[in-house]
């Protein structure tokens, strides 16, 4: 099955990647988060428990981390109730989330925290937190040792960790190399940074930052053993791979007008454009 969100409604979808009928799997306000399991699909939903709370800082999502069947059925949300999600990730079969542990409405000083939990069932857990002052993250992506954040409006685009067994207690730690991450995804032992221009990156638990490729108003990166895979979302745009390790040289496999998305299995590579089709090709 290929899933998707919209931006507006109707939420999530859902159709066999052979083609067929397209379903709605989620109607309502979804964010762009993303990821699936061999049972879910999982998604940023509207958290409407904060509906109407609009005195926070600007720009902070009030979302849930939500759980939808890929057959179809009731959702239900991965977070502790009444949280106000930020940014998910995942790293196997476990769901990280930063949150807000107070209601909007407490300006910009705001106490942060990152949680996990399992991303089928199970309880929550505290993972770190600590007090923020200034814009809040806006991306989170986790490895085995590691908690990597973007820091949304920073205007150098500076990009921090911290470590997974100490927390912020041990210090946070400034990444050198990129110039800013629009996404981040991880695996144990990296996460790749998406850049509009320059390179996308690979950077190691260690904050080291390796090129991947040139990168041109890049989508998110996706990856198997071997490969990361992402959208160059231009007008004359491109679907991309290159070596998962790094070292900078990027193959172009397909060429497309405005590309917007990106995805993989273990055969294709999976993209769509701003005219609505999903396209493939052979890895």
């Amino acid at each position: 099955m290929l899933f998707w969100t919209t931006t507006g409604a109707p939420g999530l979808l859902a159709m066999p990647i052979g083609g067929g009928a397209i379903t709605i799997l989620l109607a309502g306000s979804v964010g762009d988060y993303l990821a699936v399991d061999d049972v879910n699909v999982y998604v940023m939903e509207a958290n409407d428990t904060a509906a109407g709370n609009d005195a926070g800082p600007p720009g902070l999502p009030l979302w849930n981390l939500t759980r939808i069947p890929k057959t179809g059925g009731r959702s239900t949300i991965v977070n502790e109730s009444g949280a106000y999600v930020m940014a998910a990730a995942t790293l196997g079969p476990t769901a990280y989330w930063l949150e807000s542990e107070v209601p909007v409405g407490s300006g910009w000083n705001l106490p942060l925290a990152v949680r996990s939990g399992g991303l089928r069932s199970g309880p929550t857990s505290l993972v770190a937190q600590w007090m923020r002052s200034g814009n809040p993250p806006g991306e989170i992506s986790v490895t085995s040792s590691t908690v990597f954040l973007m820091e949304a409006g920073d205007s150098q685009g500076q990009q921090q960790f911290f470590s997974l067994s100490t927390g912020p207690a041990g210090g946070f730690t400034s990444i050198t190399g990129p110039t800013a991450c629009d996404f981040l995804a991880g695996d144990t032992a990296a996460v790749y940074c998406s850049q509009t221009t320059g390179s996308n990156f690979r950077i190691a638990s260690d904050g080291t930052a390796t090129a991947l490729g040139t990168a041109a108003s890049s989508s998110y990166i996706v990856f198997d053993d071997t490969n990361a895979y992402w959208a160059n979302m231009t007008t004359v745009g491109t679907i991309v791979k290159a070596p998962k390790a790094g070292g900078g040289s990027a193959t172009v496999i397909a060429r497309d007008t405005n590309p917007t998305a990106i995805a993989i299995d273990a055969n294709s590579v999976y993209w769509s454009d701003q005219d609505g089709y999903i396209k493939s090709i052979p890895k």
